[in-house]
């Protein structure tokens, strides 16, 4: 499948996704099921690190699939979410996402390193994040 779903580490804190190749929308919606069968396991906040490095293009209809998409990743202990990118328009279209669907901060934050997603998470969620925000 061109899109995985696990763990970032064994403290399950972050979900992680990473997209391969092509990937299609309905791939993207079992993701979420995926995520939300993960978890509903855990008692606590969960991030989601979304991967999309090895991946081509963000499929065709991305404004109509946004819109399920800010609806779908609502699981009650969803956290924060971090893709991460290095390609110009896969970049673009997350900046757009987040333009067009702000929630009150609750955007998608945007890094180039899967290290960055995981120090990004590390950060907003220590004391040190809660005396700047």
């Amino acid at each position: 499948m061109p899109i995985t779903v696990e763990w970032d580490d064994q403290s399950q804190q972050a979900v992680r996704w990473t997209f391969e190749g092509t990937w299609t929308w309905d791939e993207f919606h079992l993701t979420q099921v995926e995520s939300m069968s993960l978890m509903v396991t855990v008692d606590h906040m969960v991030d989601v690190i979304g991967d999309m490095r090895a991946a081509h293009l963000i499929p065709k209809d991305a404004f109509e699939n946004f819109q399920y998409f800010k609806d779908m990743i609502s699981a009650p202990n969803r956290g924060r979410i971090v893709a991460v990118a290095e390609s110009p328009l896969v970049r673009l279209m997350i900046s757009t996402y987040n333009r067009l669907f702000k929630r009150g901060g609750d955007d998608i934050f945007l890094v180039e390193t899967l290290e960055a997603a995981r120090a990004l998470l590390a950060f907003l969620t220590s004391d040190a994040a809660s005396a700047v925000l």
